[in-house]
């Protein structure tokens, strides 16, 4: 009898690891067979771009050529055009990417055909806090949220934000003067650094802080240590082959991504840092439901509905991914644009001038401040001017075809994904005459509206645009009005950095001197 159950048990133990063996195998044949015909996409397009091979697509070309390049990501998309024209494709491990530069196309894609590219490309590998945010959701749960949050940046809303950004940018202008006392080169990026994590922490996460006078802040260590370990293959092995976020690294299979996000966000010292972000923010918004401050102007209040009563976990969880990505949003792009403007002021003398000679005399604490500074032409040049050179995502303008459709002759299958290379249009002679030279006057004249894309265009746009260039505007303001700024002998030549999708400079080095 027992030999007779153990033979039972064997055989089932066998059939079940028969069972799981043939799973297993249909699992490989299926995303072998399933890469193979997603490379056969662009040559039924007639797509020019390079050769690629089913499982890892372009990934050695594109490490060969940014290896070649000094790790610039846009040199990638620079070479291509010059080999395949504005329109190619090439691929990212399984999926094909197939590129849109003329502005004609664009528009099809982000405006005309929008009911065709809602959606944004997948983005499997991103942080488990963001999942519910506006960049990661699709169709009606994008429409949906996106109508509940752009109320937030409405002109009206805005200006009632410029008290706490007009008092942050103040005590930067403050913080500059032991530099102009003693005449001392410092890093200005890492001040516009500080005080962009300064704004979010009131504006967002309901935070007093101190991160611009204090080396100490909590927020400010979290912040900083979160951001300096942010997933990539360098720290983490597994994903250096399964990434499929361009804004960390590129993919080769994003099956293992969630393995990957898991592994990080439990081993790390930033995966512990953005569980204390969470966290603090999460407690801050349950504070707000419990008690409401009717007055009170933050993200956090006009995120919320006003009727707080039995609010859902949901929407809980909706306003902490918001918020946690206007961190992200805000700290990098918002003090990179402003170090990168910096450098053009203090390399462009005369455009400096030209620009305080508009500023004095423009009261920046009144009452009025935001509506006088968002009216400042001269200033509004300067603002655009160095989003065109120096725009702070160069390739996160995508969209995912949710339906066949054709644009500029090319029939686009459903699931393909669109990219439109922003460094290329900004830097386009044809568009741009002499495209390298700053010159804040051309924005006088108008240009095509596909012509600029710092903030992404259509319908889904960047939903905070217009808070930063608020932020934009009243630090440029507040420090170019009061000092005169110079770059210290390094960094009159910029050294660039752009491993992902992120343009970053790797430092600022300046001298002031009052101008008051």
């Amino acid at each position: 009898m027992i030999a007779t159950t153990r033979m039972v048990v064997a055989s089932n133990i066998g059939y079940s690891l028969e069972i799981l063996l043939y799973t297993l195998l249909a699992a490989v044949l299926y995303f072998v067979c399933k890469r193979f015909y997603v490379h056969q996409l662009r040559d039924a397009a007639r797509l020019p771009g390079p050769a690629s091979t089913p499982f890892i697509g372009n990934l050695l070309d594109i490490s060969k050529m940014m290896t070649k390049n000094g790790g610039l990501l846009y040199r990638v998309h620079e070479e291509w055009k010059r080999l395949y024209g504005k329109t190619y494709g090439f691929f990212v491990g399984p999926r094909l990417f197939v590129i849109f530069e003329k502005l004609e196309d664009v528009q099809e894609i982000l405006v005309k055909q929008f009911s065709n590219f809602t959606d944004r490309q997948p983005m499997d590998f991103i942080h488990d806090s963001l999942k519910k945010a506006l960049v990661n959701q699709r169709g009606n749960r994008w429409r949906h949220q996106r109508s509940r949050i752009s109320p937030a940046f409405t002109t009206r809303k805005l200006r009632s934000m410029t008290t706490p950004v007009s008092t942050k940018t103040a005590i930067l202008a403050e913080s500059l003067e032991s530099y102009a006392d003693v005449d001392e080169e410092f890093d200005i990026l890492r001040a516009y650094q500080c005080l962009t994590l300064d704004v979010i922490a009131q504006v967002a996460f309901d935070l007093p802080s101190s991160c611009q006078s204090d080396p100490n802040d909590i927020f400010l260590a979290h912040a900083s240590r979160f951001f300096q370990e942010m997933p990539n293959p360098e720290s983490c092995p597994p994903m250096a082959i399964s990434r499929k976020n361009y804004e960390e690294s590129l993919l080769l299979f994003p099956e293992l991504a969630p393995f990957c996000e898991f592994f990080h966000r439990k081993t790390s010292d930033g995966g512990r840092s953005e569980a204390w972000l969470i966290h603090r923010l999460r407690a801050a918004i349950n504070k707000r439901i419990e008690h409401p401050e009717p007055e009170r102007i933050d993200l956090i209040s006009l995120l919320l509905p006003q009727n707080t009563f039995n609010i859902d976990d949901e929407t809980v969880d909706t306003v902490v991914a918001n918020c946690f990505a206007f961190l992200l949003a805000g700290y990098e792009t918002t003090s990179t644009s402003l170090s990168f403007a910096t450098w053009l002021l203090a390399k462009n003398q005369d455009t400096q001038d030209r620009l305080y000679e508009e500023l004095n005399g423009v009261d920046l604490q009144s009452e009025s401040a935001y509506d006088t500074i968002m009216r400042l032409p001269y200033l509004n040049g300067v603002f655009k001017e160095s989003l065109r050179l120096f725009p702070p995502i160069t390739f996160f303008v995508n969209r995912t075809c949710v339906a066949p459709t054709t644009v500029g002759g090319i029939e686009l299958e459903k699931g393909t994904v669109v990219c439109v290379p922003v460094w290329n249009i900004h830097r386009d002679e044809t568009i741009w005459p002499e495209p390298n030279a700053f010159r804040p006057e051309r924005f006088d004249a108008p240009h095509h509206p596909m012509a600029w894309l710092p903030f992404g265009g259509g319908p889904r746009n960047c939903v905070g645009a217009r808070f930063a260039e608020m932020e934009f505007k009243m630090t440029i303001a507040r420090v170019f009005a009061e000092y005169r700024l110079k770059l210290a002998s390094d960094s009159k030549e910029l050294n660039i950095l752009n491993p992902s999708v992120m343009l970053a400079p790797e430092r600022v080095c300046v001298t002031v001197e009052r101008r008051r």
